[in-house]
C-alpha cells in the first residue's frame, strides 16, 4: 500500500514537473536561441553586402563554354583590361553581355 501511495506522488510531481515545463521552460529557452540565430543572420547580410559593393566596376564583355569550364569575358574599369572569369552554369546562364558584373 504504501509503495502505490509513493508511486501516486511521484507521477502527480512528474506531471507538474512536465506541465510547468512545457508552458513556461520551453518558451525561455527558445527566445535565447533566436536571438543568437538572428545575431549571426544580420552579420551575414552585413558581409554580403561589402562583398556586392565592391563587383559594381566590370562589364560581361562574352562568354562562352569549352569542355574545361564556363567563362566569362569582363572589362575591369579600374585595370582598363578585359579579364577571364571561371563560372558555374548556374550562373553562367544567368548572366548577359552588356550587365555589370
Amino acid at each position: 500500500m504504501k509503495e502505490l501511495k509513493l508511486l501516486k506522488y511521484t507521477t502527480i510531481v512528474f506531471m507538474l514537473f512536465i506541465f510547468f515545463w512545457a508552458s513556461f521552460g520551453g518558451y525561455i529557452l527558445g527566445t535565447q536561441r533566436s536571438n543568437e540565430i538572428e545575431t549571426a543572420k544580420e552579420t551575414q547580410r552585413y558581409e554580403m553586402l561589402d562583398y556586392e559593393a565592391e563587383l559594381e566596376d566590370a562589364e560581361i564583355l562574352g562568354k562562352f563554354w569549352n569542355k574545361k569550364g564556363y567563362y566569362i569575358v569582363v572589362y575591369d574599369k579600374t585595370t582598363k583590361a578585359p579579364e577571364l572569369f571561371k563560372v558555374e552554369f548556374s550562373e553562367w546562364k544567368r548572366m548577359s553581355i552588356g550587365e555589370t558584373y
